[in-house]
């Protein structure tokens, strides 16, 4: 009697013991997906400039450099056509003004 009354102690120890791993599982898993879902918006966020980088040949995992030639990129287009439309804008003026 007394062997089968340990026996049941212990199995009941072990199934407690397995409950609470069980919980302490869901619960690091439920940790785990969050993680996984910030791990996937940071990397589509910076999946455009992983692009660059492979483009000019940079390791994917340097970031800054691809950011500056973007920027130099964006600079060297958009500051010309903006003294562009400045200058057609005022010789608009100037040509409506002399009328």
């Amino acid at each position: 009697m007394t062997i089968s009354d340990q026996k049941r102690r212990d199995r009941a120890e072990i199934v407690a013991a397995r409950h609470r791993e069980a919980q302490a599982l869901a619960a690091l898993q439920m940790e785990k997906q969050k993680l996984d879902a910030q791990r996937r918006r940071a990397e589509a966020a910076v999946g455009p400039v992983r692009y660059l980088a492979e483009l000019i040949g940079t390791p994917a995992t340097d970031i800054v450099r691809p950011l500056r030639v973007l920027t130099l990129a964006l600079v060297a287009v958009f500051d010309p056509l903006a003294v562009a439309l400045l200058l057609a804008a005022g010789t608009r003026t100037r040509r409506v003004g002399a009328r």
